[in-house]
C-alpha cells in the first residue's frame, strides 16, 4: 500500500544543508505496527512526515496505492491525508475550542461524511471516553487527550495511522494503554509510531526499522519460531537457555550449560511456576511453544505485493461552522490588540462612510432630505417652456435652445396639492411711507409676493383683522408685516400723494386697516391681516442685533418664500398682473449678444497666432466708459476705426510689436508693463511718462480681422476690415474694447430673421407667475412632487424648484462632483488604512494559530479551509467595524449636516447615509476583508503542513 523509493530529504538552513533522509527505500505491508527507532536528528520523524504526505521529499517518491508522488500537486497530499492517513502527535494536538466529540466529529466532517452520534459514540467506547463526550480538551488529563487524538484518527477509518512520540508525554502506565490501542489498531491497518522507547517497541512491534544519520541501519520483522520441547536444553535465544527438569542431563549438556555461564557476566536461575510464566511472557515464549523473535525483514523486492486498488484522494470540505468557530477564538486571544484594530478600523470606516456618501451624491435625495430638514414652509414653483431659436450669421444658418417662463393654470396648480397650491406673482415692493425701527434687522415690510387666494380655499378663514381684497387697489397683509409696521411707523398719505409728518404707531391690527400703501408709486388701501404663520424661534436672535450677518440672511429667504413676505390680492388685481406678463414676454427681436462675434486685432499674419488676439466684447464708449482712461483724444469724439482697450491689452500689443522689428516702440513697452503690476503710489508717475511716450509716437495701428463662414462649406476664414487704432487704455479690470456707436451698430445683428419653434401654446386661462405650495413633511409625497420636476413633457413644458434652497443644493452638486475624484482618492486612503490595519491583525493571528493550522493540516484539511478560518475570523472582525461604522456614519452624517447648517448657514443634507451608501460600504468591507486575510493566508497555507507542525 504504501512505499518508499530511494527518498532522500534536504533542509537548508543558515548552517547550510542538511541530509535528513539519505537515499530510504522501504515497503509497508497492509496492516500491523511499526516502529521507527532512532537518536534525534537520525531522520525518523522526517520519514514519518513524508510518509504521512505532509512533507515531500527532496529526491525519489513515495507510492500510495500505485500512485507515485511525482504525480501529486499540493491538493492530492491534502487529499491523501484527508482519505488515507490517521495522525497522532506527542502533544494530542486536539481544538481546545471544540468538546471531545466535536474534535472527533471534525475528521468526519472534512471527508464530508455524515458525525452521527451513534458512530462518534462507537469510537469513543473504544478508547474509552463515551462519558467524556461532552467535555473540553482543556479538563482532560494527558492520557484521555491523547486517546481523543487516537479516536479522532481512527473515526475516519484511515488505511495508515500514524503516531509521532505517541507516549512522550505520558506515564509508563498510560503509556502502555495507549500502545495497547494501537496494538489493536494495528490489526486491521498500517501503523507506524516513531519512539525513543526501545521496550516498548520490542513489546508491541510487528517491525522495528532503526535510523542512523538518516539511513536504515537495522530493519527487523516479529516472527513465530518453534520450540524443540524434548531436549532437555533449549536456546531459544543467544542470552536464554530453557533446562527442562525430570530428565537425564548427558555431558555434553553439562558441557553447554558450563559454556553458557562462562560466557556472561551475570546469570539468573529461576524455578518456581509463577516465576517461569512470568518470564516466558516477557520473552514471548507462548504456552503452546512458540517464540517471538526479530528477523532481518526481507528486502522489498522479496516481499509480497499486496493487492492495490487504484488511490482516490479526498477533498477536504471545512464546514464553514467549524471555520466560524475557530475564526472566533482568535479574537479572544487579543482583546487588547482587537479593541484597537476595531476601533481605528471604525474610524477609518466612518470616514469612508462620510466620503461616500459624497461620492453617492444624489441631488434629488439631499434635496428632499434638506428640504424636510429645513423651515421651509412653501414650495415655490416655475413654469417654463422650451423653444428652438434659429437665425442665420453671415449667411451661415445656426441655432440654440432656450427657455422662457410661462403661466400655471388653476388646474395645474390642483394637480400640485389641491388647496395647498397658491397662485403667485413676484412683486419686490418696499412700501415708502413705512419706516422700521432702529433695530430692523429682524422686521421687514417688503412684499416679495403677491397671492391670490380663490374663493373657498382655507387661507381665506385666517383672516385675523378685515377682510379680502375686493377691490384693484386693495391687498391683505400678512401677520409678520402688520408686526414690522408695529415696531415701527406708518405715515399716512396726503391728498396730494405727499407723506405726512405725524406717523401712526399700531396698537392692534385693526389700526393697519384703511392705512394707505406706497408702493412703486400706487395708492394700496390695507383691507385686512392675515394669520401668516410662526416665525422659527432660531430667527429671534435678530430682535437684538443689527448684523446683517448669515442668519439675518436665512431670515429673508425664509419670509421671501413664505407667506410672510406675501400680500393677498384680490381677483382684478390678478388679471392685471398676468397681462402685464404677457405683454413683457420676449418677442424674439432682441438685438443679438455681440458676443457671438468673434473679431481678431493681431499684429501677426498667421492664424494660430491671431487666436490669441481674439476679441467678442464691445460696448459704446459714452457714460459706462472707465473713469480711470487715458485716450489720446476726447472719448466724445471716437472714430468708427478708433478703440479704447484694455491696459493689458495694449501693453501686449506693445511687446508684439516691438518684438516683431518696431525697436522704438520698446521704451513704450516697458512703461506699459511697469504700469500693469505698479503699486497705486507710483501709478501717477509712470500713467504721466506713459502718456508723454505715447503723445510722441502716436496711436497704435493694427489690422482687424472678422471671422466669417463659407456658406457652402460651413467652414470659417477670415475677412481682412483694414487698419484700426488703438488711442486709449483704462485701467479698471475689464476685458472689453470700447467703440464708437456706428461700429456698434455695425457689430449688431437684428434677429427679424430669427424663428422661433415650440410645442407650446399658452393657456387661455394661465393666470400665475408661480405656484406656492405647502411644504409637504412626508418623504413620499415630497418625493412624487420632485419626480414631476425638471422633465419636459410633450408641450416642451417643465416645472422647476425656485427656492433658494433648490439653487444651494444644486450649487453643493456642482461642488461635489468636481470634487468627487479627489473624495474618491480620501476614500480608498481611509479603506487602505483598515485594510492595512486587518492584514496586521490577521498576520499576527496566524503566528498565533500555528498550532491549529498545523493540526487541521495534519488531519486533512486545505489550504481552502485555513482561508475559511481566518476569512472567518476577519469577517467577524470586519463585520463588527462594519455594523459600528455605520451607526457612526450614521451619527457622524447628522452632526456635519447640523453644522453645516448651524454653524455655517448651509442648510444642504450633504451627507446622507442612504442604501447605496450602505451597500458600498458592506461591499468595501466585504473586499477589505477578502484581501485583508487573502494574502497571509495565501502564504500561511502554502507552508508545507511539517514546517507548520515544528513551529508548534
Amino acid at each position: 500500500m504504501l512505499e518508499l523509493k530511494n527518498v532522500t530529504k534536504v533542509y537548508t538552513g543558515k548552517g547550510g544543508a542538511v541530509k535528513a533522509l539519505d537515499d530510504v527505500s522501504l515497503r509497508f505491508p497492509e496492516k500491523g505496527l511499526v516502529f521507527l527507532l532512532g537518536k534525534s536528528g537520525s531522520g525518523k520523524s522526517t520519514l514519518l512526515h513524508i510518509a504521512g504526505g505532509l512533507d515531500s521529499p527532496t529526491e525519489g517518491e513515495i507510492v500510495v496505492l500505485g500512485k507515485s508522488s511525482k504525480d501529486f500537486t499540493e491538493s492530492d497530499y491534502d487529499g491523501y491525508r484527508n482519505a488515507y492517513v490517521g495522525f497522532i502527535f506527542q502533544e494530542y494536538n486536539v481544538l481546545d475550542e471544540f468538546t471531545v466529540e466535536e474534535n472527533i466529529a471534525l475528521a468526519l466532517q472534512l471527508q464530508g461524511k455524515p458525525q452521527t452520534k451513534e458512530k462518534i459514540a462507537v469510537i469513543l467506547r473504544e478508547v474509552d471516553l463515551l462519558s467524556l463526550a461532552d467535555r473540553k480538551p482543556n479538563t482532560l488529563s494527558g492520557g484521555q487527550k491523547q486517546r481523543v487524538a487516537i479516536a479522532r484518527a481512527l473515526v475516519k477509518d484511515p488505511k495508515i495511522v500514524l503516531a509521532d512520540e505517541p507516549t512522550g508525554a505520558l506515564d509508563s502506565q498510560t503509556g502502555k494503554q495507549v500502545f495497547e490501542i494501537l496494538k489493536k489498531l494495528a490489526r486491521e491497518r498500517l501503523v507506524i509510531v516513531v519512539s525513543h522507547d526501545r521496550e516498548f517497541a520490542e513489546a508491541y512491534a510487528d517491525r522495528i526499522i532503526e535510523l542512523k544519520d538518516g539511513r536504515i541501519c537495522a530493519d527487523r520483522t516479529r516472527e513465530k519460531a518453534p520450540v524443540d520441547r524434548e531436549d532437555t536444553v533449549t536456546e531459544a535465544d543467544e542470552d536464554t537457555l530453557l533446562i527442562r527438569s525430570g530428565k537425564e542431563i548427558s555431558p555434553e549438556t553439562l558441557q553447554r550449560i558450563e559454556h553458557f555461564i562462562r560466557e556472561g557476566d551475570e546469570l539468573v536461575l529461576l524455578r518456581g511456576k509463577r516465576n517461569i510464566l512470568d518470564f516466558k511472557r516477557s520473552r514471548r515464549i507462548s504456552p503452546n511453544g512458540t517464540q517471538e523473535r526479530f528477523l532481518p525483514t526481507p528486502p522489498a523486492e522479496d516481499m509480497p505485493t499486496e493487492s492495490e486498488a487504484a488511490a482516490r484522494f479526498l477533498p477536504s470540505r471545512l464546514p464553514f461552522r467549524k471555520a466560524f468557530r475557530l475564526g472566533a477564538s482568535g479574537l479572544k486571544g487579543r482583546p487588547f490588540r482587537l479593541a484597537l484594530t476595531i476601533l481605528l478600523s471604525v474610524v477609518a470606516f466612518v470616514a469612508f462612510g462620510l466620503f461616500s456618501t459624497v461620492m453617492l451624491y444624489d441631488e434629488n435625495a439631499v434635496l428632499r432630505a434638506s428640504f424636510l430638514s429645513s423651515d421651509t414652509e412653501y414650495l415655490t414653483l416655475e413654469k417654463t417652456y422650451r423653444s428652438t431659436v434659429s437665425y442665420k450669421i453671415w449667411g451661415t444658418p445656426n441655432s440654440y435652445e432656450t427657455s422662457a417662463s410661462a403661466l400655471f393654470t388653476p388646474s395645474e396648480l390642483s394637480s400640485f396639492g389641491g388647496e395647498r397650491a397658491l397662485g403667485a406673482f413676484a412683486w419686490n415692493v418696499i412700501p415708502e411711507n413705512t419706516v422700521l425701527s432702529e433695530k430692523a434687522v429682524y422686521w421687514s415690510c417688503h412684499i416679495q409676493n403677491a397671492v391670490y387666494v380663490p374663493e373657498g380655499h382655507t387661507l381665506r378663514s385666517r383672516i385675523l383683522a378685515g377682510r379680502y381684497p375686493e377691490a384693484e387697489n386693495e391687498i391683505c397683509v400678512s401677520s409678520y408685516f402688520y408686526e414690522s409696521c408695529k415696531a415701527g411707523e406708518v405715515f399716512p398719505l396726503e391728498e396730494n400723494g405727499s407723506l405726512s409728518d405725524k406717523g401712526v404707531t399700531l396698537g392692534e391690527p385693526d389700526d393697519l386697516l384703511g392705512q394707505e400703501l406706497l408702493l412703486n408709486g400706487q395708492r394700496y388701501v390695507v383691507s385686512g391681516v392675515f394669520d401668516s404663520g410662526t416665525i422659527p424661534e432660531k430667527f429671534e436672535a435678530l430682535l437684538a442685533s443689527d448684523a446683517y450677518d448669515s442668519l439675518y440672511y436665512a431670515l429673508r429667504t425664509f419670509t421671501r418664500e413664505g407667506l410672510q413676505g406675501a400680500a393677498l390680492i384680490s381677483e382684478t388685481a390678478a388679471a392685471d398682473f398676468r397681462e402685464a406678463l404677457r405683454s413683457s414676454a420676449p418677442s424674439g427681436n432682441d438685438p443679438f449678444d455681440t458676443s457671438g462675434l468673434r473679431y481678431y486685432l493681431s499684429p501677426f499674419p498667421s492664424e494660430e497666432e491671431q487666436e490669441l488676439w481674439a476679441v467678442d466684447r464691445f460696448q459704446i464708449a459714452d457714460e459706462q466708459i472707465p473713469y480711470k482712461t487715458y485716450c489720446l483724444l476726447d472719448t466724445s469724439t471716437l472714430a468708427d476705426d478708433q478703440f479704447i482697450a484694455p491696459l493689458s491689452f495694449v501693453a501686449r500689443l506693445c511687446r508684439a510689436l516691438a518684438e516683431n522689428g518696431t525697436q522704438e516702440l520698446a521704451a513704450l513697452s516697458d512703461s506699459l508693463t511697469q504700469l500693469e503690476t505698479a503699486p497705486p503710489a507710483e501709478q501717477k508717475t509712470l500713467l504721466e511718462k506713459t502718456m508723454a511716450l505715447w503723445r510722441s509716437y502716436g496711436e497704435l495701428s493694427v489690422p482687424l480681422l472678422k471671422e466669417v463662414f463659407d456658406e457652402k462649406t460651413e467652414q470659417p476664414g477670415l475677412e481682412d476690415l483694414g487698419s484700426y487704432a488703438v488711442v486709449g487704455f483704462y485701467l479698471e479690470e475689464n476685458d472689453g474694447f470700447f467703440c464708437s456707436e456706428q461700429f456698434y451698430e455695425g457689430l449688431t445683428i437684428s434677429r427679424t430673421a430669427q424663428k422661433i419653434t415650440s410645442a407650446y401654446t399658452p393657456e387661455e386661462d394661465a393666470l400665475y407667475q408661480y405656484a406656492f405650495l405647502l411644504m409637504p413633511h412626508n418623504e413620499g409625497e415630497l418625493k412624487g412632487i420632485f419626480d414631476r420636476l425638471d422633465g419636459v413633457d410633450t408641450r416642451d413644458v417643465s416645472y422647476g424648484l425656485v427656492n433658494a434652497l433648490a439653487s444651494t443644493v444644486e450649487s453643493v452638486g456642482h461642488t461635489v462632483e468636481t470634487l468627487s475624484l479627489v473624495f474618491l482618492v480620501i476614500g480608498l486612503i481611509f479603506m487602505t488604512f483598515a485594510a492595512l490595519l486587518l492584514l496586521n491583525f490577521i498576520i499576527i493571528s496566524i503566528a498565533g494559530k500555528q498550532r491549529e493550522i498545523g493540526i487541521l493540516r495534519a488531519v486533512g484539511a486545505r489550504g481552502l479551509d485555513v482561508f475559511k478560518i481566518f476569512f472567518a475570523e476577519s469577517g467577524i472582525l470586519v463585520g463588527s467595524c462594519l455594523v459600528f461604522s455605520l451607526f457612526g456614519t450614521a451619527i457622524a452624517a447628522v452632526v456635519l449636516n447640523h453644522i453645516l447648517k448651524e454653524q455655517l448657514g448651509l442648510a444642504v443634507s450633504v451627507f446622507l447615509v442612504g442604501p447605496l451608501s450602505v451597500l458600498l460600504m458592506a461591499a468595501v468591507a466585504a473586499a477589505v476583508a477578502l484581501l485583508g486575510t487573502i494574502f497571509p493566508v495565501f502564504f500561511a497555507a502554502r507552508k508545507k503542513p511539517v514546517d507548520t507542525i515544528r513551529s508548534l
